[in-house]
């Protein structure tokens, strides 16, 4: 049964920052691991998210609006699918202190969701037909991000329209 939640505006939270704690509590945890931190702002960058080991997860909401827009999703499902990506990302980057920026480069142009475009606008097209290819699949999962991954996959399932 899909989650009908309504996210409305209530005293010390916005619609987003409920988003965030529902998302934060969906993932799990174990108790040596840091606390997560996800942030959404309007910074202006190429990518979708960035991921790092000491600030968490940052979702840009800059350019969301077309390209959620584009791809006939909900702006909020647009943001949960960003955080999951970055999620994943920020997972193995805990998990394995050798890994670097560079190691989450896609091998090869692709239409995967983890694959690299020029400008933000162009992330639009990964959208029409989202999806995780088997090699990132492979990749993330064998890096302890498979709870993460397999989330990722059931929402995009749950959530876009082809």
């Amino acid at each position: 049964m899909q989650d009908r939640t309504v996210l409305t505006e209530k005293p010390g939270g916005s619609a987003i920052d409920q988003l965030i704690v529902r998302v934060q509590n969906r993932v799990i945890l174990g108790e040596n691991e840091p606390e997560l931190p996800i942030f959404v702002t309007n910074f202006v960058s190429p990518r979708l998210y960035l991921a790092s080991r000491a600030r968490g997860v940052q979702i840009s909401t800059w350019q969301s609006a077309g390209i959620s827009g584009y791809a006939g999703l909900e702006p909020l499902s647009y943001l949960v699918i960003c955080g999951l990506l970055g999620l994943a990302e920020w997972r193995c980057l805990i998990g394995n202190p050798l890994l670097i920026e560079e190691d989450f480069n896609h091998s090869q142009p692709s239409d995967c969701l983890f694959s690299s475009r020029p400008s933000k606008p162009e992330y639009a097209q990964l959208f029409e037909q989202p999806h995780i290819c088997g090699s990132c699949f492979d990749f993330y999962c064998c890096l302890g991000a498979e709870n993460e991954i397999l989330a990722l996959n059931a929402f995009l399932a749950r959530t876009h329209v082809a």
